[in-house]
């Protein structure tokens, strides 16, 4: 699906077509997802699938596509299967890190639609995964980086950066954004690290003038 939905995707006239492609993928997942409650692996690709399919109805930069409140459904999908597979002691670091991106996209379609209390808690569940990621792989760069990312975006959400929704929580803000900020600047186990800067932590740095 993906693959026909990604060669017509420029073609003009094409909107409508793309729009059944995904939602037919959709009720197929709907018909699978009864059978994964057993099955961790299938619950991995179901939620990697929901995932996908919930970028696509919700990218920005796709107007004709922009189906937010359908991406929200499938976000929820994935994170919803995400729960039968990413705390298993099995489940590998890749798998754990696509469950942060998942609850990230759904953190930022809940944004887009002025649900900003949803989106903070979508970015804390977020973040008890990237947590979980980390004390696995404490030295990974990906892994601190995204761990950066989503808590910078916590502070932002909260009321870090005034240009853009919050819930006014600058206090609060201040207070998360610290973390972030040492991650950022390297200062991981006394050790400075290259590559950790993630593009939501720059942003809110001129917050703590406001204290």
């Amino acid at each position: 699906v993906f693959r026909y939905h990604d060669q017509i995707r420029t073609l003009p006239g094409a909107v409508a077509v793309r729009q059944a492609l995904l939602d037919d993928a959709a009720r197929y997942l709907d018909e699978l997802a009864a059978e994964s409650a057993e099955d961790p692996a299938l619950a991995r690709e179901l939620a990697e699938t929901y995932h996908r399919l919930s970028l696509l109805q919700g990218e920005i930069f796709s107007p004709s596509q922009e189906r937010v409140l359908v991406a929200l459904v499938n976000a929820e999908k994935a994170t919803a299967l995400a729960a039968g597979f990413v705390h298993r002691s099995d489940a590998q670091l890749p798998a754990v890190n696509t469950v942060v991106d998942m609850w990230l996209n759904r953190a930022t379609i809940e944004a887009r639609l002025g649900r900003m209390a949803a989106s903070v808690e979508s970015l804390r569940q977020a973040g008890a995964v990237a947590e979980a990621a980390r004390a696995r792989a404490p030295d990974d760069l990906e892994v601190i980086s995204r761990l950066a990312t989503l808590e910078g975006r916590i502070a932002l959400a909260l009321g870090a950066h005034l240009g853009q929704a919050n819930l006014g929580r600058v206090t609060q803000a201040v207070d998360v954004l610290e973390h972030p900020l040492d991650l950022a600047r390297g200062e991981v186990r006394g050790r400075w690290q290259t590559g950790l800067v993630p593009d939501d932590v720059p942003a809110p740095v001129g917050v703590q003038g406001l204290g």
